[in-house]
C-alpha cells in the first residue's frame, strides 16, 4: 500500500498495470493503466486501499530551479503509454546512475513531459462543452492565424465565455491551448524529419522562428535543438 505521506517535491505517478486510487488531500484520483498523476509538494497524499500484484507504476520525484514551472497538467492519460513507459524508466536510471549531470537529467524530464503533454483530454461532466469544442478547433486548425475572437466567432460565443470556459476547463487559456498543439506537433517534425526550425515553425503557424522557439522552450524546458539531440539518443538501441 502506498504509505501516507508529505513530500517536499513533485512526485509523477504513471500506472502502467492494474488500477490505483489515491487521495491527495480530500480529492480522490481514480488511475488506470497508462493514465498518470502528479502530486503536489507539501500535500498529503495516500493510498484510498490496498493493491496487489496486478498493480504497478513508476513515481519519479523532481522539482524545478528558480524561474521554472509546471506547465503540464496535472493528471492525464498518456497518448502514447509504451513510450511514456519507457522515457519514465530512462530518467529512473539517470537518477540511479552515480555522478549523472543535471543537466541531462533536466533533459530526460523534459521530453518525458513533453511526451505527457499529448495527452488526449476527455470531455468533462458537467463541464461547459464549449471548451471540448475548443479544444477540438484547436486539433485541426493550429496551424492557422487564430486569436481568441476567430476561435469563439467559429464555436458562436463570446469571446470572454470562451475564455472562462477554457481556463476552468484545461487551466490556461485558449490561445495558449493553440500553442501547446502547435509545439506538440513541432516536437513530432522535430522527432520524424531533418527540416530546418524555421520550416518546422512555418508549418506549425509561427512566422517568426523566434516567437517559435520561446513558446517552445517555455512549453518544452529545452530549445528545439536541444529538443532534436536528446530525443534522438532516446530512440537509439530501441525497436
Amino acid at each position: 500500500m502506498h504509505p501516507t505521506r508529505r513530500i517536499n517535491d513533485y512526485e509523477l505517478i504513471l500506472v502502467t498495470r492494474g488500477d490505483l486510487h489515491l487521495w491527495e488531500e480530500e480529492t480522490r484520483y481514480d488511475l488506470a493503466p497508462g493514465d498518470y498523476l502528479i502530486l503536489r509538494p507539501g500535500h498529503e497524499h495516500r493510498a484510498s486501499a490496498n493493491y496487489g500484484r496486478s498493480t504497478a507504476f513508476i513515481w519519479v520525484h523532481f522539482g524545478f530551479r528558480t524561474g521554472r514551472s509546471l506547465v503540464l497538467a496535472r493528471q492525464g492519460r498518456a497518448a502514447r503509454p509504451a513510450r511514456a513507459e519507457e522515457l519514465a524508466r530512462r530518467l529512473l536510471d539517470e537518477h540511479e546512475r552515480t555522478g549523472s549531470p543535471d543537466l541531462l537529467k533536466d533533459l530526460h524530464l523534459a521530453v518525458l513531459c513533453a511526451e505527457l503533454a499529448l495527452a488526449t483530454p476527455e470531455p468533462g461532466e458537467g463541464r461547459d462543452e464549449v471548451a471540448d469544442r475548443a479544444w477540438r478547433l484547436l486539433v485541426l486548425r493550429f496551424a492557422e492565424r487564430l486569436s481568441t475572437a476567430d476561435i469563439a466567432a467559429a464555436l458562436s460565443c463570446h469571446p470572454d465565455h470562451l475564455t472562462r470556459a477554457y481556463r476552468r476547463r484545461f487551466g490556461h487559456p485558449p490561445l495558449e491551448g493553440l500553442h501547446r498543439r502547435r509545439i506538440a506537433h513541432a516536437r513530432k517534425l522535430l522527432n520524424e524529419l531533418t527540416a530546418s526550425q524555421e520550416d518546422v515553425a512555418a508549418a506549425c503557424g509561427y512566422s517568426d522562428v523566434r516567437h517559435f522557439r520561446r513558446w517552445f522552450r517555455r512549453l518544452s524546458g529545452v530549445t528545439p535543438g536541444m529538443w532534436r539531440r536528446i530525443n534522438g539518443r532516446a530512440h537509439m538501441n530501441t525497436e
